[in-house]
């Protein structure tokens, strides 16, 4: 697997999309999707990255996010508190096991013993995006999000191109295009990303750069096709003029999570440098400690060896009077 294979899956920014509209609320994680491919992509062994803080923040990224999710999990609400990066296997199984009863899902992923981390990178997304789904399913969500309207968190495509494919954007900096098979038009087979799943799509990324925008909008520009009219239009009237701030804001962020990583990085290496000094000052002052016992004790031994010559010494010579 590598990212144009993870890029061609909806799944994946529908996660990230969902978790960057509720980390407030449900306390997740920030992070974008590249950070989300990354995380899913990286072997927390490896150790051919030469970036080592971003494979510690992407191997840390899964469990942590996994733990959020499953601390809101009304199921697990009593145990929540005991639920960790270090154990979460153990509850998400048990999550598992009760919401494929609960919903009817034949093909459990955890219906063997393989831990999450070493199961196929599609079942771990398609576990990811249940676990989104179930998060939902708690009490809190409708006190949380009573006063807003469910249009306004489902996804819609931007619009259309002359071959009826989809273009999707969720957010950040990327355009997702999805392409129907078999002759089927985004208009009738895709209404929202809740809803995918009935019909063969591909996916792919259509905009990675600034002037990737710019490009597709030239292409659609003076198209007599009514969709790509309106597609151009959406385009020209309410992304282009945004996207250069957002790929800045993007890449400000990028500095300061890097920079982030790199002081967290420094304090920890000199947190443990301190602990080792600490250990070691340790270590020699027990070192001296027991130097000086055995001092003692080889000087007092010294001094009862002295004292009991003394005494031999002195009997004798009163033997020696008598």
């Amino acid at each position: 697997m590598n990212f144009i294979d993870i890029q061609s899956w909806w799944e994946v920014p529908c996660i990230a999309h969902y978790c960057s509209l509720f980390s407030g609320p449900f306390q997740l994680p920030d992070f974008d999707i590249e950070d989300l491919e990354e995380a899913l992509l990286t072997d927390a062994d490896t150790e051919s990255e030469v970036d080592l803080n971003k494979v510690l923040y992407t191997a840390r990224l899964l469990p942590d996010l996994l733990v959020a999710l499953l601390k809101g999990c009304d199921a697990l609400n009593k145990i929540a508190s005991h639920i960790s990066p270090s154990n979460y296997q153990m509850f998400l199984r048990r999550l598992f096991r009760q919401k494929c009863q609960e919903y009817n899902i034949d093909d459990n992923p955890f219906n063997t013993d393989t831990d999450f981390e070493k199961l196929p990178l599609r079942t771990k997304i398609l576990i990811l995006k249940y676990l989104c789904d179930f998060r939902l399913d708690s009490a809190d969500v409708f006190a949380t999000f009573s006063n807003l309207e469910a249009d306004s968190l489902r996804v819609e495509p931007l619009g259309y191109d002359s071959k009826g494919s989809a273009y999707w954007y969720f957010f950040g900096t990327r355009l997702y295009r999805e392409d129907y098979e078999g002759g089927a038009t985004g208009k009738k087979s895709a209404k929202s990303v809740s809803s995918k799943g009935g019909g063969r799509s591909v996916w792919q990324v259509i905009c990675f750069t600034e002037e990737d925008w710019k490009s597709l909008a030239g292409k659609l520009a003076g198209s007599r096709n009514e969709n790509e009219r309106a597609l151009h239009q959406q385009l020209v009237e309410n992304f282009l003029p945004n996207i250069p701030k957002i790929f800045r804001d993007k890449e400000r962020e990028r500095r300061s999570k890097l920079l982030a990583r790199r002081t967290s990085s420094r304090i920890k290496v000199y947190e443990e440098r301190r602990l080792v000094d600490l250990y070691r000052q340790q270590q020699e002052l027990e070192t001296r400690k027991q130097q000086r016992a055995l001092q003692e004790s080889v000087t007092n031994t010294r001094a009862k060896l002295t004292e009991s010559r003394a005494k031999r010494a002195e009997r004798r010579l009163e033997a020696r009077a008598n």
